[in-house]
């Protein structure tokens, strides 16, 4: 079954450390702006000090999650 995905990240900086949460993946294929993604395998959660947009692969990554349930780092 595919589920409409609405993802939303907070960012928030707790005891000197930054903590990321976003929203779960309702399941492992989901619908997102029209197009269906599958097969997750891994997040790869990007992050920049300087750019308040960055994107992969251009800003590469800071760690990447095997576990798609995972909704915070």
């Amino acid at each position: 079954m595919v589920e409409t995905f609405s993802p939303s990240l907070f960012v928030t900086a707790k005891d000197q450390t930054i903590v990321f949460d976003w929203t779960q993946l309702p399941a492992d294929s989901v619908s997102y702006n029209g197009t269906q993604y599958s097969g997750f395998q891994f997040y790869k959660v990007v992050a920049s000090a300087t750019n308040a947009a960055p994107k992969y692969p251009e800003d590469g990554y800071l760690t990447y999650i095997t576990d798609y349930n995972q909704s915070g780092l």
